[in-house]
């Protein structure tokens, strides 16, 4: 977990980290505390995975947690 934080008169929230792999490629999930966004993971790896795996925006993907 990285806990949020605030600076001067604006909030950052914090997020909860996992370690995860899709096909190869491993990177961490985030998932942040504060978000409008529902039913959506950011994925963080040292690739591009879209151009790496050939996906495109709504493509499904298996996300292995490791």
């Amino acid at each position: 977990m990285i806990e949020g934080f605030k600076q001067e008169d604006k909030a950052f929230g914090g997020v909860d980290c996992y370690k995860a792999r899709i096909k190869n490629i491993d990177g961490v999930i985030i998932i942040p505390h504060f978000t409008r966004h529902k039913n959506i993971i950011e994925f963080i790896a040292s690739v591009h995975l879209k151009s790496q795996l050939g996906l495109k925006d709504g493509d499904k993907i298996k996300v292995e947690l490791i």
